[in-house]
């Protein structure tokens, strides 16, 4: 572990891949999800995460992801994901997730933790809007 692994940024989005092994890319960047009922799931989103490092270094990172009630959306997490931080000093995590529950409005937290420290949240409000009337849309 490094003491000085920061998350420069981090983000959700529709879809994210790497080019040429390191060049980051992400589709669809969102900060708001809008439901119409709940509970709710969304399909499929990416938390995106660039960290700054020491440079060839090499982390266990772990995702936890807590609803507005406060529970965790994935109880009993011990697995960590390898993030490697290149010559350059920079590293990149694209954590895939399929189906996320969403039971109820407010805010859902996507905490990135190394070890016992909390490097970064990123928040997402979900949003009960009332429903389209498609009948009256042209």
């Amino acid at each position: 572990m490094s003491l000085n692994l920061k998350v420069e940024f981090a983000l959700l989005c529709d879809y994210a891949y790497l080019v040429e092994g390191t060049k980051l890319s992400f589709v669809g960047m969102f900060e708001t999800i809008f439901v119409d009922t709940l509970p709710a799931s969304h399909p499929e989103m990416f938390l995106v995460v660039r960290f700054n490092g020491e440079k060839d270094s090499e982390h266990d990172i772990k995702i936890k992801i807590v609803s507005p009630n406060k529970e965790s959306l994935i109880p009993n997490n011990t697995q960590s994901i390898k993030v490697k931080v290149g010559s350059n000093g920079t590293g990149n995590l694209l954590h895939r997730m399929l189906g996320l529950p969403l039971s109820s409005a407010g805010d859902y937290e996507f905490e990135i933790w190394e070890n016992e420290k909390k490097l970064s949240v990123v928040k997402l409000p979900v949003i009960k809007a009332a429903p389209i009337d498609r009948t009256t849309l042209n």
